[in-house]
């Protein structure tokens, strides 16, 4: 009997296109936002993103940072290419500043590395 046989596409997580959040294959609406299934991303396209653990957003998966809350893709917070973290291990206050800056933008604490650096 082919009505007790589940479609395959519904195990599939799938994405909601007005909120973004990731929901479980067997919802037919978004947990949070209530926007039906049927309005979604799905298979390929959930294969090439990621979610961040931290505020849900769907960034791509060439992305290894949340463009939102920048947060890594690992989980944790990934400190960008272009810039350096003012260290809370050494009293800084975990601002992402600026690779150019060699003072912090927020608390004026000198950057780790600053005696490395020719003047």
């Amino acid at each position: 009997d082919k009505s007790n046989k589940p479609d395959e596409h519904t195990q599939d997580p799938w994405l909601c296109v007005v909120c973004t959040f990731q929901n479980d294959g067997l919802v037919t609406s978004c947990v949070m936002c209530n926007e039906p299934r049927d309005h979604t991303k799905q298979g390929a396209e959930v294969a090439q993103t990621w979610q961040c653990e931290n505020c849900t957003f769907i960034n791509p998966i060439a992305e290894t940072t949340c463009a939102v809350c920048e947060m890594g893709a690992s989980g944790r917070r990934e400190v960008p290419k272009d810039k350096w973290i003012c260290d809370p291990e050494q009293g800084g206050c975990t601002y992402f500043n600026l690779k150019t800056a060699f003072y912090c933008d927020v608390c004026n604490r000198a950057r780790p590395d600053l005696a490395t650096h020719r003047f």
